[in-house]
Order: C-alpha cells, then structure tokens, then sequence
C-alpha cells in the first residue's frame, strides 16, 4: 500500500470503466460508473482505517 500511486488509481479507474466486467453482461465491458464509485469508496474506508491505525501512516516509508 505504501507504493500506491496517483497512477495506479486512475489506471484501475479507467480499467473498471472500460473492460473489467467478468459476469452480469458482455464480458469485457466496462462497469457502472456507480459500481466504480462504490468501489472507490471501499478503497477510501480501508486507506483510512489503515492511516487511523498507523499501518501505514502518510509519509511513513
């Protein structure tokens, strides 16, 4: 987690946008722009809860 970067969001971002469907539709397509906001979302909880417990702390190498 630590060397997550700006660009490996938004490369994840435009993947789930584009082609990351595996069921529910033509696989291969892109998801909901809502099911990537969730998705964005869960990512938000869990860095925050990580940085609240000190896991990995902003700036902490």
């Amino acid at each position: 987690m630590r060397q997550l970067t700006d660009e490996d969001v938004e490369g994840r971002i435009d993947w789930m946008l584009t082609s990351a469907r595996r069921f529910g539709g033509t696989p291969g397509t892109g998801l909901s722009v809502r099911t990537v906001e969730l998705t964005l979302g869960r990512l938000r909880t869990v860095l925050d809860l990580g940085v609240r417990r000190r896991v990995f702390a902003p700036g902490r190498t």
